[in-house]
């Protein structure tokens, strides 16, 4: 979603960096626990992170930024799992209210973040996916994809119009008064010569 939301408007992407929280946590530091409230979407920077669920534990190890509990932004969330940082790391916070906030001064971001938590919600009533950290990224793609706003940007020939036909433009002013002139002098007395002039 977001670097579509990039690509649509730079200022809307920027303005929604402005809003992001930085937070280092340190070794061994909870980011969020398990059944807590989803305050946002989390971005954990690179480095190690253990992901614990009842005993289980599962070491992760990002190389590059990610997106967890996006889903929060969108609709009232429970993590399902407590993440803990490993070492010191830079992790950002996109509170839920701030998504709104930096793009509702630009419609076609509404109109698409508005499309893509819609499909996002569809997808998680129909069971498609179940709501957890981290959206499958087909997930998102699709929603993405099933926006107005990247299917316009996106255009192909199968979706190009091959044929459009314009209606016939409405009577000029002085068609209209020479209409108006026969009716009154008689010389166009029924409906059915009124609409062949008009035709």
């Amino acid at each position: 979603m977001y670097n579509f939301l990039e690509h649509l408007s730079q200022r809307a992407f920027t303005q929604l960096c402005g809003h992001l929280e930085l937070t280092v946590f340190e070794d061994k530091e909870v980011i969020f626990t398990r059944f807590s409230e989803g305050r946002g979407m989390y971005m954990p920077g690179p480095g190690h992170y253990q992901e614990e669920v009842d005993l289980d534990c599962i070491n992760l190890t990002l190389t590059d930024f990610e997106f967890w509990a996006e889903i929060s932004l969108f609709t009232s969330f429970q993590h399902t799992c407590t993440m803990v940082s490993v070492q010191f790391n830079d992790t950002f916070l996109l509170p839920a209210t701030a998504l709104a906030k930096a793009i509702q001064e630009f419609a076609e971001c509404c109109g698409y973040v508005y499309q893509y938590a819609r499909s996002l919600q569809a997808k998680l009533n129909t069971e498609e996916f179940v709501a957890e950290e981290v959206l499958p990224s087909s997930i998102r793609t699709a929603c993405c994809e099933a926006t107005d706003a990247y299917q316009l940007k996106n255009l192909t020939k199968e979706r190009l119009l091959q044929f459009f036909y314009l209606p016939k433009p409405y009577p000029s002013g002085a068609d209209t008064k020479d209409l108006i002139r026969k009716v009154l002098s008689g010389d166009v007395t029924s409906g059915e010569e009124i609409l062949q002039e008009l035709e």
